[in-house]
Order: structure tokens, then sequence, then C-alpha cells
């Protein structure tokens, strides 16, 4: 969560090199605001489904509602894909931001180029169902 608090303010510092027109400047302040609903979405959705289970265990645990968990494991293999795959597409967002940028004081970038990273990084978010 931190890396990803991390980068969601890094996004506002990157300065763009390069010709910048008004309509690449307009698509990349949308895409940024887009980035970060997209990304508390996910977040979101990844706290949803262990707090399911937490709440599940915890009712098997403390009340013996044997019932609530066994629910939970018949979700469990579509909940623990869709786990995997939003945390999956998470670390890798903020792994290719880690190895773009290794100094997150020189954030640099045309601003074709980040553009398209931008662009990818939506596309991988909302390719991945979190509701």
């Amino acid at each position: 969560m931190v890396k990803l608090q991390s980068l969601a303010g890094a996004l506002d510092r990157v300065s763009q090199e390069g010709a910048v027109d008004r309509v690449l400047d307009t698509s990349i302040f949308n895409q940024r605001i887009a980035w970060k609903k997209a990304i508390q979405k996910a977040a979101r959705g990844c706290v949803a489904i262990l707090g399911l289970y937490d709440d599940a265990f915890c009712d098997l645990v403390e009340h013996g509602n044997a019932a609530a968990f066994g629910k939970f494991l018949l979700e469990a293999p579509r909940l623990l894909a869709e786990l995997g795959n939003s945390m999956g597409v998470i670390s890798h967002i903020t792994s290719l931001w880690e190895y773009r940028f290794p100094n997150s004081n020189h954030l640099n970038m045309r601003a074709s180029e980040f553009h398209e990273m931008l662009n990818e990084f939506l596309t991988s978010l909302t390719e991945t169902s979190y509701d």
C-alpha cells in the first residue's frame, strides 16, 4: 500500500519532456485522474476480499458458524483468483515504475512515453474485475 501511495504522488511530479500539445496534455491529466481512481478501486477490492475471509473465519472460530465459512470456501476459487490477479497487476505497475524511475528525485519522461505508460497501467487495471 505504501508503494501505491508513493506512486500516486509521484505521478503528479513527473516532468514531461519533448513536445506537449494541448490534446496530449489534457489526455495525460485525465489519465492521471483515471489511474488514481482505478488503483484505489483495485486496492479496495483486495481489501474487501481479504475482509470476507477474515469475517468468515472469525465467525467460524468465535461463533462456531461453519456455514458462513463453508459459503466462503465455495466462493474461494473465484475470489482468490481475482485477488491474485489484482495483486499481480498492482505489483507489475509498481515494479515497472521503480524500474523506470530508480531515483524518485528524477522523474523525467517524454510526454508521449508517459502517456503510453499511463495507458498501459489503465488498461491493466480496467481489464480486471474489482466488483
